[in-house]
């Protein structure tokens, strides 16, 4: 299991700083809204925060995490997955998104 920081492909523009913290800091609530779909298999909403995430993270140079998400977003979208294989790949995603927050916080530290 992947516990290291991840940053972002544009990390080093300066100008991108700022949105970076804005997007990663507002991570949490996207995964609290996740973590709480997945639990109640709420799909329709699972499908609905991956296709956000899928979107908003590909842009901000998370192409990791943007990967994960269209992989939910398919999964969820085909009425044959099983639960156990949106919550795995929830699951996978969530852990992306920590990392994203690990980054941001140890860039700023660096930043100082």
């Amino acid at each position: 299991m992947h516990h290291e920081p991840l940053i972002s492909d544009v990390a080093d523009d300066k100008e991108m700083r700022n949105l970076l913290e804005e997007f990663t800091s507002g991570l949490s609530a996207t995964c609290r809204r996740l973590e709480v779909s997945l639990a109640a298999g709420n799909v329709a909403e699972v499908q609905r925060l991956a296709h956000q995430l899928r979107g908003s993270s590909g842009g901000y140079g998370y192409s990791p995490i943007s990967h994960a998400a269209a992989l939910l977003e398919e999964a969820a979208h085909k009425p044959a997955t099983t639960p156990d294989v949106i919550q795995s790949l929830g699951d996978k995603l969530l852990r992306l998104c920590k990392r994203a927050q690990l980054g941001m916080r140890s860039l700023l530290l660096q930043a100082g």
